[in-house]
């Protein structure tokens, strides 16, 4: 499901913002290691 969102956020069709508060500390940590 991170996964997911760090795709939709990569593609610019949703911003980090959007992202529910139960997966948003997970992507946040998941863009850091993808950078």
């Amino acid at each position: 499901m991170v996964k997911f969102y760090l795709t939709r956020i990569e593609k610019g069709l949703i911003t980090v913002e959007e992202v529910p508060t139960l997966w948003r500390a997970a992507v946040e940590a998941g863009m850091k290691t993808e950078q």
